[in-house]
């Protein structure tokens, strides 16, 4: 029941069981008596094996803190803090095993030693073809659905199940009723894809709008494809903030940075272009010197009242931008619960039925339509017209412009003209 390897270890230091004593008259019966719990120079070392062979499959060591793990979790590996809950697994083995001597505090911190050091390091799922789902691994390219297993890698996974004919039709509607324009449409979906399956999208989804006019659901349907362990929630000024020295380090590793109180921020916005431009982010862990630095492969999106107002002279912030507005607040007698989060951690709301649609129809997207969905070079006329507009309204000198100057082609120098 825990493979054949575990089953080795185990059989490597076993001992023969006693199953001769005397009965009452002094004859010989046979009777099964296992050995006991281990003891002599040899018992740390087999407390580990037993205790590994048994528990080691589901742990994996994070080498950099001596205090922190992985641990499978039935569909992907997470990250524990702290040695508790190995702890809870090793002091039931023992007691089930009713192996005192082994229980005290000094054999137990080395029954976890143990397991550290076999346990190794977790190797992460590589390659963009792979997406736990909660009912298996699916395999993008061929629609296989595979087992879980701890051995994938994976550490993230989705909370709902694939079904290739779930219903994605409830959410296409919302977002074209809240972004107006199939183009923007098609940004999201695209956006969405590489969050999901990849490559890493050079750039960034940035949804303003006034109050109650949809941006938040937007968020929200990506929150909740991605899942709870694979979304990151940060303001964009604390991101920004260089004396908030954690704070990029809960980034690491996730799919999704969603950004929100944008209109709040202005500044040159150096971490998001870390973020966005494939460079390396630099980290720091609490209680670690270890070097955490790493390289963000997921989805960021900006949220907020107004578009973010950027002092990047390189115009870098611009060109990564993807403008998905939402022009129009909904009547508060029209508004309806659309998508929120529950109390036990899901989803709630008209549109939370329809998250497996939502992922098939993200994934039905064929790359190279995504690719052109997110290209600059391919805007339709609204989305001209959003991107103009955003540029008046966050940047002084484009609204002085605006405002102020007129285009005269007769005023130009006679070596430009054509």
């Amino acid at each position: 029941g825990y493979g054949v390897e575990g089953f080795r270890r185990i059989a490597q230091i076993a001992k023969p069981c006693n199953n001769r004593e005397e009965g009452p008259d002094g004859s010989p019966r046979r009777r099964f008596l296992p050995p006991g719990e281990p003891t002599g120079p040899e018992a740390a070392h087999d407390l580990g094996v037993y205790a590994f062979a048994l528990l080691g499959g589901c742990w994996r060591m994070d080498p950099e803190a001596p205090r922190s793990w992985w641990q499978w979790a039935g569909t992907h590996w997470k990250a524990t803090e702290g040695h508790d809950l190995l702890l809870a697994e090793v002091d039931l083995f023992l007691r089930m095993q009713d192996w005192r001597r082994a229980a005290t505090p000094g054999a137990v911190a080395g029954i976890v030693a143990s397991i550290r050091r076999q346990a190794g390091e977790l190797q992460p799922l590589h390659g963009v073809e792979f997406v736990p789902c909660r009912n298996g691994l699916l395999h993008v390219p061929s629609g296989e659905l595979r087992p879980h297993h701890p051995a994938n890698g994976n550490t993230w996974a989705l909370k709902f199940d694939w079904d290739p004919k779930a219903d994605h039709a409830p959410i296409e509607r919302f977002l074209l009723e809240a972004l107006g324009d199939p183009a923007s449409v098609a940004i999201f979906r695209a956006g969405a894809r590489r969050m999901i399956c990849g490559p890493r999208f050079k750039g960034f989804l940035e949804v303003p709008g006034p109050p109650d006019s949809g941006k938040s659901i937007i968020a929200n349907l990506l929150a909740a494809l991605v899942g709870p362990d694979a979304c990151a929630a940060i303001e964009l000024a604390s991101l920004e903030d260089r004396s908030q020295r954690f704070e990029t380090y809960r980034l690491r590793g996730r799919r999704l940075v969603i950004a929100s109180e944008a209109q709040d921020y202005h500044g040159p916005l150096e971490r998001l272009k870390a973020l966005t431009g494939g460079d390396p982010v630099r980290a720091e862990r609490k209680g670690s010197t270890a070097d955490v630095s790493f390289y963000f492969h997921g989805l960021v999106v900006v949220v907020g009242n107004a578009p973010i107002r950027s002092t990047d002279a390189s115009a870098a912030v611009l060109n990564r931008r993807r403008l998905l507005p939402t022009p129009r607040a909904v009547p508060p007698e029209k508004q309806r619960p659309m998508l929120d989060r529950a109390p036990d951690g899901g989803w709630t709301g008209e549109l939370a039925p329809f998250l497996s649609g939502l992922l098939r129809w993200v994934l039905e997207m064929p790359p190279e339509e995504a690719t052109v969905a997110l290209s600059r070079e391919h805007s339709s006329p609204s989305r001209v017209e959003a991107e103009l507009a955003a540029l008046i309204e966050g940047d002084n000198l484009a609204a002085w412009a605006d405002a102020s100057l007129v285009f005269d082609p007769e005023a130009l120098p006679a070596r430009v003209k054509t």
